[in-house]
């Protein structure tokens, strides 16, 4: 079926000549003479384009273009303009209007200004596509190890309720992606998902953000203003950090939760709500509550239902699928990890846990100049054991050459002595075997060994934990 193409212009014989200009490019042309005319055809199928005069007889075009504004709001008018009516289509352009062209035209210009028209109407349609798929497709959550298994099935149980939740988890362990999720399958996921940091915001601002304000609330309200519980109508808000809430805005959301209604700053009329309410915190709420610095009546309010989102050091063999999944993500396919470098992923302890690993991948994209990304690149630096000095974080690209920390005191050479290769291997195995609680298994795929051969190493330099 070919799109269709409205004209507008009482000169019946213009009319003939544009609609075979169009029909010549593939377009199904519709003509009128007069606003009553061009109404009619707006009953029809939405046209591609539009074109129209801004002089139908004594009725002025710009009646067609606001009626065409109103229906179609990504319609593309080109309006046509003779002697003496620019400013007409300078109007006409602000009430929305494409482009103007003026009388008498040529046919290959008004060639050009059409193809402008209907591509930019092409490429509006494509990204409106593009963004209802990936709003479609939603957030993900990667990972398959037993803790991720178990936080998916604890999500899909809790977003079909309507009850209040609480999320705890280690900083950047993805409690805001686990607040998405439950939004995203809920009956809530066709509105809006409002996020709130509440360590980001003062206690005045963050009452006039979450509650809005009216006019002269206080020195810089020059207008009322709609709090984000009010912009999330339907929806859900979720108020990350809620451990960082002051007490006096604590006693405010605690109103809201209870009477389901909201008063913004500096006024008196409260208006009802329809919100459903997700918090996150990586504050021990129930040691807030004993110290007072968190309401023990807001904590039960909040702690309804419950989910933890575990470390990154919980998760196994996620570690590598995550940073695949960043890499594929950040580098468009253009790159990959060396089997080293996976294996270094894997056996980190990652105590930034995944927004650490979502840096380290953007970081080694921008520093690697190859299609691989090796070790080095990674740039991962060894967390300092209890009571280490600095020379217990060795980066990656020193190993335990950077500083030798306490855990290896049983296999450093004598102090002065120059360290042989011997033990530098031993200094190594050593290390990877304490970072990974001596799981032989994962350190021999770190350390790129067979099983049998780092039992061997092991026995070799006598290795044994510490206890």
């Amino acid at each position: 079926m070919k799109p269709p193409v409205l004209i507008v212009d009482d000169e019946v014989s213009l009319c003939g000549l544009l609609e075979v200009f169009f029909e010549k490019k593939g377009y199904a042309p519709v003509s009128a003479h007069n606003v009553a005319g061009a109404l009619k055809r707006m009953e029809g199928p939405e046209p591609l384009m539009a074109m129209v005069d801004l002089t139908l007889g004594p009725e002025s075009g710009l009646t067609v273009v606001k009626a065409l504004m109103e229906k179609y709001p990504r319609l593309p008018v080109v309006v046509m303009t003779a002697y003496g009516t620019v400013e007409k289509a300078v109007e006409a352009v602000k009430l929305g209007a494409f482009d103007f062209i003026s009388k008498p035209f040529e046919m290959v210009f008004l060639g050009k200004v059409v193809e402008k028209a209907v591509s930019t109407r092409v490429l509006e349609e494509e990204n409106r596509e593009l963004k209802n798929f990936i709003r479609r497709q939603g957030v993900e959550l990667v990972g398959q190890s037993p803790a991720v298994r178990q936080l998916r099935d604890r999500i899909d149980a809790i977003a079909v309720s309507e009850s209040t939740v609480l999320i705890t988890g280690e900083s950047g362990t993805g409690k805001e992606l686990v607040a998405k999720l439950i939004h995203q399958k809920s009956l809530r996921a066709h509105k809006s998902f409002v996020v709130v940091n509440c360590s980001a915001l003062s206690e005045n601002l963050l009452e006039s953000e979450l509650f809005g304000h009216v006019k002269g609330a206080f020195t810089s309200a020059h207008l009322d203003k709609e709090g984000l519980f009010a912009v999330a109508e339907g929806g859900t808000v979720f108020l990350d950090e809620i451990g960082e809430m002051p007490m006096r805005t604590q006693v405010k959301l605690l109103r809201v939760i209870q009477e389901r209604e909201i008063t913004p700053v500096g006024g008196t009329a409260s208006s009802r709500i329809d919100v459903r309410l997700l918090a996150a915190t990586n504050v021990n709420l129930e040691e807030a509550v004993a110290q007072g610095r968190f309401r023990e009546d807001l904590y039960y309010r909040l702690n309804v239902l419950r989910i933890y989102t575990p470390a990154l050091s919980e998760r196994g063999e996620d570690a590598a699928l995550l940073a695949n999944h960043f890499l594929q993500r950040k580098a468009h396919g253009r790159k990959s990890f060396t089997p080293g470098a996976l294996a270094m992923i894997e056996g980190y302890a990652w105590p930034g846990n995944v927004r650490q690993l979502e840096n380290a991948v953007e970081r080694a994209i921008a520093f690697s100049t190859r299609e691989t990304i090796e070790t080095l690149e990674l740039d991962l630096k060894v967390p300092a054991a209890p009571g280490a000095g600095p020379s217990a974080s060795p980066t990656a690209e020193t190993g335990v050459l950077g500083g030798w920390g306490p855990e290896s005191a049983s296999v450093m050479p004598e102090t002065g002595m120059v360290p042989t290769l011997n033990d530098i291997e031993k200094a190594w195995i050593y290390w990877v075997l304490s970072q990974n609680h001596w799981h032989k298994p994962t350190a021999a795929k770190i350390l790129g060994l067979d099983i049998s051969t780092l039992y061997r190493k092991i026995e070799k330099y006598g290795l044994k934990a510490q206890t």
